[in-house]
């Protein structure tokens, strides 16, 4: 086991970056904790071997979403100190409420973006219907038609069998 210094730059803070490295961290076994430093970056402490440590880095790479990953520099080989558990270190209360309403705000926008996109699709679907139900409908009608005909035509037979018909050809 190893003690490992993750710093990541980019657009990092103020988009819920800590809480999805606390969750992958959680699953994946690494202890250590994760915070926010002046500079704009998110430095993660951690210890766990050294595959874990690696798997903690992709899962951050790969769900990083709505963050800007520009850097990930991993600095690790020192000998573990034993931390316990995974913590988000947090800093000031007003910042940190007012980063969690953004962040809040920030979601509910890509839901709302989402759910427009799917209405659009949505109404797209219901003219489609549509003219598919007027399709239906001017077959229906010629099927009437031609069902008529059909019926007239089944009743000039029936008259040829009982023989008037026949009599004049034949």
């Amino acid at each position: 086991m190893q003690r490992t210094n993750i710093r990541i730059r980019g657009r990092v803070q103020g988009v819920g970056m800590r809480v999805r490295i606390k969750a992958a961290a959680d699953e994946i076994g690494v202890r250590g904790t994760v915070e926010n430093l002046d500079d704009g970056s998110v430095l993660v402490v951690c210890e766990a071997e050294q595959t874990k440590i690696e798997n903690l880095v992709q899962q951050i790479r790969d769900h990083a979403e709505p963050a800007a990953i520009t850097d990930i520099l991993v600095e690790g080989g020192s000998p573990a100190t034993g931390l316990g558990g995974f913590k988000i270190k947090f800093g000031d209360t007003n910042t940190e409420m007012l980063t969690a309403v953004f962040i809040g705000t920030e979601a509910l926008r890509r839901i709302d973006k989402k759910q427009d996109k799917m209405l659009d699709k949505q109404d797209k679907m219901l003219e489609a219907q549509k003219e598919m139900n007027a399709t239906m409908k001017s077959v229906d009608g010629k099927m009437d038609l031609s069902l008529e005909n059909d019926t007239e035509i089944l009743k000039v037979l029936r008259s040829m069998r009982g023989g008037d018909m026949l009599r004049i050809a034949g």
